[in-house]
């Protein structure tokens, strides 16, 4: 009789093989969607966004500072002064055309 009987060793390769595709499926399945949120993190305030933006210290967004689509700018722009102050900042992401995909 020799050693290596390969009928011995099939369903031990069977085993470990469906463990191993096993455990993959779980942690795919546990890594889906966004991270988790910290619930401590503050959302970013108008001031936050323009502070990241006002690149020459006016306390105002121009067109050339606004690192955004053009179209976005336009729609936070309310009183059309080419600024976006404080009181204009947008309080989230913009509105998604329709079909339009998450990310894009």
């Amino acid at each position: 009789m020799s050693m290596h009987n390969n009928k011995n060793w099939s369903p031990v390769v069977f085993a470990i093989a469906f463990v191993c595709a096993w455990t993959s499926t779980v942690s795919a399945q546990e890594n889906k969607g966004p991270p988790p949120s910290d619930k401590n993190q503050k959302q970013p305030t108008a001031a936050d966004f323009i502070a990241r933006l006002d690149k020459d210290g006016d306390g105002k967004v121009s067109k050339a500072e606004f690192d955004g689509p053009a179209e976005h700018f336009t729609a936070s722009d309310k009183n059309k002064d080419g600024y976006i102050s404080v009181d204009e900042v947008p309080s989230g992401p913009p509105p998604r055309k329709q079909g339009e995909k998450r990310g894009k």
